[in-house]
């Protein structure tokens, strides 16, 4: 099933003894477009309640009752690593992956152009060549290259020749927790007008301008299939397929 970031922030999070909170936000690597983390609002049942869970926690996605399980106990989830104000740092996600048991991602720049290694990986060898006192220092408080969605909604989206609008979203697949399209915002304040774009086709996420950069031309993008509130992402799939049939970064 494939949804819009946005229905899933309408999703509760249950644990394995009870209630758990709200789906409150995403974060998402701009080197392959999965969401590496949800983001979620536990304030019903504690202080200072947000908490960042990995996909690979969950163990049921319900989509009729709308809610999502997660395999750990309302005490292990209140007691694990929490995020800073300004979001995951490297030395958090150490932390956090180490407390669940989970794999270990991260990356460190402001900005991701696709064509090229993740900035992330030569930032992570540089740390190999120090001490270990140092690299746990300079892991601390280096940002990772993980994007928040909240975040990115309202980026300035940049097409070949020129801006054609602003990001709305993201459709996700919740078998993988890959997002394959963006939705751009290419109407008005007063005009509800959405396109949809294949994320392979994004060259450059830059959160520093708040800017999303891709290689489709911009008359291509506005005439593409409409995304309605009234119809779900599967019913116009294969005709987004075969409007962006080529098209790669």
């Amino acid at each position: 099933m494939k949804l819009k970031t946005k229905s899933l922030e309408s999703y509760s999070m249950k644990a394995t003894d009870g209630e758990l909170g709200k789906i409150d936000d995403f974060y998402f690597s701009p080197n392959s477009f999965e969401i590496k983390y949800v983001v979620g609002d536990t304030r019903t049942w504690f202080f200072g309640g947000k908490v960042l869970l990995h996909p690979e926690s969950f163990k049921e996605i319900n989509i009729i009752e709308n809610y999502i399980s997660v395999n750990a106990t309302k005490e292990q989830i209140k007691n694990s690593p929490k995020p800073g104000e300004h979001g995951p740092t490297i030395g958090f996600e150490r932390e956090l992956n180490h407390y669940y048991g989970w794999s270990y991602f991260a990356g460190a720049t402001n900005t991701y152009t696709a064509r090229q290694p993740a900035l992330g990986a030569v930032f992570l060898s540089r740390l190999n060549d120090t001490t270990k006192e140092n690299k746990s220092e300079l892991e601390k408080d280096q940002e990772t290259n993980l994007v928040s969605i909240d975040d990115i909604r309202g980026f300035e989206v940049h097409a070949k020749n020129g801006i054609v609008g602003k990001v709305s979203d993201f459709i996700v697949d919740q078998n993988n927790w890959f997002m394959p399209y963006l939705e751009i915002d290419v109407g008005g304040y007063f005009d509800f007008s959405h396109v949809l774009v294949p994320t392979e086709s994004i060259k450059e996420v830059n959160t520093l301008d708040k800017t999303l950069s891709v290689t489709i031309e911009k008359e291509m993008i506005e005439k593409a299939p409409r995304s309605e509130p009234a119809i779900s992402f599967n019913e116009i799939e294969p005709s987004l397929e075969d409007y962006y049939k080529g098209i790669t970064r």
